[in-house]
């Protein structure tokens, strides 16, 4: 069972339109045709032009290493200040906390404290006096 067609007065205004596409456009061949003898030219001038641009930036970065490893490095005067590598802040020793050497390792596990035997053990506990 088919369906009528809502609307004939529209599908014969699209088969018109359909009908003036197909004279304005050309034949599939002609196009084919035309795209084999399209210049190939242009891409390899792209293709050219694109390595002459990378031949030149790799020439400049070879003359300046060149250039950079003839020049030899500057001699520090006699009298110029210390090189930033030496030198030290005047309140470098406020960084140094009292303990230092035990917080230098990270604690063993296994193992206790070493007391001495005879040796006082300070105690946890404080005395709390009311005032």
């Amino acid at each position: 069972m088919s369906r009528p067609d809502p609307d004939p007065d529209l599908a014969r205004r699209f088969a018109a339109l359909r009908q003036q596409e197909r004279q304005a456009v050309p034949p599939f061949r002609l196009l084919w045709a035309a795209a084999g003898r399209r210049r190939p030219g242009a891409a390899g001038r792209f293709l050219l032009l694109a390595a002459a641009g990378a031949a030149v930036v790799a020439a400049a970065l070879l003359a300046a290493w060149l250039v950079a490893q003839k020049v030899p490095a500057p001699r520090p005067s006699p009298g110029a200040a210390p090189s930033i590598v030496e030198w030290r802040s005047p309140t470098d020793f406020l960084l140094r906390t009292p303990g230092q050497e035990i917080l230098r390792q990270p604690p063993a596990l296994g193992r206790g404290f070493a007391i001495e035997p005879g040796a006082s053990i300070p105690s946890l506990t404080t005395d709390r006096r009311s005032s």
